[in-house]
């Protein structure tokens, strides 16, 4: 996978090809965060960033935000709380929330306040990690990628104040197998 990542960002960087550029940027840090590799994934996250920049700065539009600019700063957002670098995570996802919401992206917005959630909830916040995930419950929409992710999130924070009804609920109810098969 990351060598044909690696190729489709060569391929797309030749041409000039500046979105298919970022989605391989963006599923190259995906790739390395799954293999534990954080530098790496960082590093990819701002060579998007990066190309971003470049691209605004050719088109006479510098400091320019693009819609796809909030993947990098989402995974940097998770990242930068992996690392209890919470400040900086708050940063980032505030990012990704003012793009989002700038360019009435809905799954980005569902996305960062999820990222929100799970940010607040390491700083020790409940009652706005409950917020924050009411926020991205509002943004969804019936075909979002990020439901299970929320509800998943939205569990946890409920074991964390100690509510086990909740979290009992949602392992009832989330369709998730129970058996350790992946058939």
């Amino acid at each position: 996978a990351e060598q044909a990542l690696t190729e489709a960002m060569s391929i797309s960087q030749s041409t000039d090809n500046l979105v298919t550029t970022l989605y391989a940027l963006d599923n190259l840090a995906r790739l390395q965060v799954e293999q534990g590799y954080l530098h790496r994934a960082t590093n990819f996250h701002y060579q998007a960033l990066q190309a971003v920049e470049k691209w605004t700065k050719e088109q006479g539009h510098p400091g320019l935000y693009l819609p796809n600019s909030g993947l990098a700063y989402l995974g940097l957002a998770e990242i930068q709380r992996e690392w209890n670098e919470l400040a900086a995570a708050r940063q980032s996802v505030n990012t990704v929330l003012e793009l989002g919401q700038q360019w009435h992206i809905q799954d980005t917005v569902q996305a960062g306040y999820i990222t929100l959630a799970r940010i607040l909830q390491a700083q020790g916040d409940l009652t706005g990690a409950f917020k924050a995930i009411h926020q991205a419950e509002q943004a969804a929409h019936k075909l979002s990628p990020y439901t299970a992710w929320m509800s998943a999130v939205k569990a946890r924070l409920h074991l964390a104040e100690g509510n086990l009804l909740a979290a009992v609920h949602w392992a009832r109810t989330c369709d998730l197998p129970l058996d350790d098969s992946f058939n």
